[in-house]
């Protein structure tokens, strides 16, 4: 009997199916030119060059992959995340950054330079740790950190590299929508712990009318929902498919929010 083929497998470092249906799902675009930032060792850069994309990866770090930058014969460059980007207006079909905005100190510079170098209906895809679950609410309730920010409440040297900028979802998509940008899915992975499962669950018929009761006179009702659905609370990790719009010639960069649609979760 012939066996069918197993579908093209790929080195993905802290490799999970989550990740594994992500890249798919890159590789599913039509072909086009990519902002790989921040690159780190070149893992998705290698997948993406393979497969046919025109692509240019960036890390302010670059140490111990000069030979593979060499062999690959790609276009390298090393930016800093919190300063303007070394690229032309409009210059890229699509930009990745997989954890990258939480190490820096201003993600939305980031996210505006990015807005910026893409073409117009380009998509940005981004993955940033959720703030929001029930074990990162818990944290801040007891001592004032979040999940996967612990050691902020740390000055010690050895933490410096780590993550320093926590990233709300609501605000992002604020920031989004303020530059032209619209957040058309967000897809959460990782779930956190059982024993958190089930806290939430006991916690939840109680959370609901509270943050209701709280958030009646805010006029976006979808993002009130979104902040207390399932995903949001049971998950460690989100992944944005970001798409950018045409902005009117008259439209402003501050206090203009709502002239674009609001998130949804997959």
């Amino acid at each position: 009997m012939h066996k069918t083929k197993k579908s093209q497998k790929y080195y993905i470092p802290h490799k999970s199916k989550h990740m594994e249906k992500i890249v798919d799902s890159f590789l599913s675009l039509k072909r086009g030119k990519v902002l790989d930032i921040p690159s780190g060792n070149l893992w998705l850069t290698k997948i993406l060059i393979d497969n046919g994309f025109d692509c240019v990866a960036d890390d302010i770090c670059y140490i111990n992959i000069t030979e593979e930058m060499e062999r690959l014969d790609i276009e390298y460059n090393s930016s800093n995340l919190d300063e303007a980007l070394p690229y032309e207006k409009e210059s890229f079909d699509y930009i990745i950054c997989f954890a990258g905005l939480e190490h820096i100190a201003n993600p939305y510079v980031a996210v505006k330079e990015f807005g910026r170098v893409l073409k117009k209906s380009g998509k940005l895809f981004v993955i940033i740790p959720n703030t929001l679950n029930f074990t990162s609410r818990l944290r801040f309730l007891i001592n004032g950190s979040f999940s996967a920010f612990p050691h902020i409440m740390d000055t010690n040297e050895d933490y410096r590299h780590l993550h320093i900028n926590p990233i709300f979802i609501s605000q992002f998509n604020y920031v989004c929508s303020e530059i032209g940008l619209e957040i058309i899915q967000v897809r959460s992975f990782d779930a956190i712990k059982l024993f958190y499962h089930i806290i939430a669950f006991l916690f939840l018929p109680l959370l609901l009318p509270i943050q209701r009761y709280f958030n009646r006179k805010f006029k976006n009702t979808h993002i009130k929902k979104v902040l207390n659905s399932k995903n949001v609370l049971l998950n460690k990790s989100f992944f944005l498919v970001i798409e950018k719009k045409m902005i009117k010639p008259d439209k402003k960069c501050i206090g203009d929010f709502g002239k674009y649609p609001s998130i949804g979760i997959d």
